[in-house]
């Protein structure tokens, strides 16, 4: 890993890679804080991201310099696909296709490769799919601070989406809405720091029991 004087280390796990390039809000602020932080000295970052298509030519390009450990879950063997079919069609699954489980193991099998020889102070989770691993995380390194970048509240939009449906898939779709609610939630309770892209989303959470001085908004990329 790469040493600073004193620095305050960083694991910054996100379900996409930070890209210059992209085009959607969300995407433009996570790119825009990992940038800044992971070039500021008084920081120490590893990435752990998936990988959702960008080249290889991209990592080499603006992620030189970064330590990082990218996964590919595009491109994954036959028996590995065959671990994500409950994840992807089950609306009862334990991550509720927030992530697939193939995912989750990689992030977990990265997590415990760099455990002793890297002890975080913070991790930073980037969107709702890995928030919902901030127990798992808490289990390897107990003594860091977790923060969730929560860019919108999920289960919003799984219980909107659910609407435009009838009969049996509508109730596929809710079943899922209840199962992401319960996750997040959980999730975002057990986070140390709860940062909403949305201050909308703010009372909500506190209402559904998120702790309110734990909880502040993001400010976005402009």
């Amino acid at each position: 890993m790469i040493k600073k004087d004193n620095p305050i280390n960083v694991i910054w796990i996100a379900a996409s890679i930070p890209c210059s390039k992209v085009r959607h809000a969300g995407g433009q602020t996570f790119n825009y804080y990992f940038k800044n932080i992971s070039s500021d000295s008084r920081f120490n970052v590893c990435l752990i991201a998936l990988n959702d298509g960008i080249g290889e030519t991209y990592f080499e390009q603006e992620l030189s310099r970064i330590e990082k450990i990218i996964i590919d879950y595009k491109n994954v063997g036959f028996l590995k696909k065959i671990m994500n079919i409950d994840s992807k069609f089950n609306p009862r699954t334990k991550y509720a296709a927030l992530i697939s489980n193939y995912c989750v193991s990689e992030i977990l099998k990265a997590l415990n490769s760099i455990k002793n020889d890297f002890e975080p102070d913070i991790v930073i989770l980037e969107w709702t799919g890995v928030v919902v691993l901030t127990n798992k995380i808490k289990k390897i390194f107990p003594k860091c601070k977790v923060v969730a970048s929560e860019h919108d509240v999920t289960y919003i939009g799984i219980e909107r989406k659910s609407e435009f449906y009838k009969g049996i898939k509508r109730n596929i779709w809710k079943i899922r809405a209840k199962k992401t609610k319960k996750l997040e939630i959980d999730a975002l309770k057990n986070c140390d720091l709860v940062l909403s892209h949305n201050p909308d989303h703010i009372p909500l959470l506190v209402c559904e029991g998120v702790s309110e001085k734990n909880t502040m908004a993001c400010s976005l990329f402009q």
